[in-house]
């Protein structure tokens, strides 16, 4: 093996081997359509057990949930998305099919703001995200022509403006 060769099985190692895979379920009432808003960081939010590589995410009917932690870290996380409720129980939604189906689309993540931080001493002040967030369409892409810009204004509406 080459020297590039190692480094370059080093250097994949390094990246991709130590990255473990997270999970999210997003459980939604069931019948829920439009836009859904999730906000991390939030004072106001609920709790959620952070210890676990495992969220789930209980979407209330007005498709705004508040979360007191910050937002998962990046990596491999499986999304799986579900209807809770009703008459059928639990049923999984899709993601990623033709525009006239029924799905989850329009998947977006963003920050509005920013946070300071001082050490105890004093010394040290840094600047980091402020209030996080996740968005996505329940509905028929198809179904209507302003789905984007309702979600634009869900998301507004949830966390404000920066």
């Amino acid at each position: 093996m080459t020297r590039l060769s190692y480094a370059l099985a080093v250097l994949c190692i390094a990246l991709f081997g130590c990255t473990k895979e997270s999970s999210e379920t997003h459980l939604l009432p069931d019948g829920y359509t439009g836009p859904v808003v999730i906000v991390f960081r939030d004072p106001s939010g609920i709790s959620l057990d952070t210890q676990k590589r495992e969220r789930t995410f209980q979407l209330p009917s007005n498709g705004i949930l508040r979360i007191k932690e910050a937002a998962p870290p990046d990596g491999i996380v499986r999304t799986e998305f579900f209807y809770v409720g009703g008459a059928q129980g639990k049923r999984e939604l899709p993601a990623g099919k033709g525009k006239d189906e029924f799905q989850i689309f329009a998947e977006q993540d963003g920050t509005i703001g920013s946070v300071n931080w001082t050490k105890a001493d004093g010394e040290v002040t840094m600047r980091g995200p402020g209030v996080q967030w996740t968005s996505y369409i329940v509905g028929v892409p198809s179904s209507r022509p302003d789905w984007i810009q309702l979600q634009r204004e869900f998301v507004k509406a949830a966390v404000g403006d920066d």
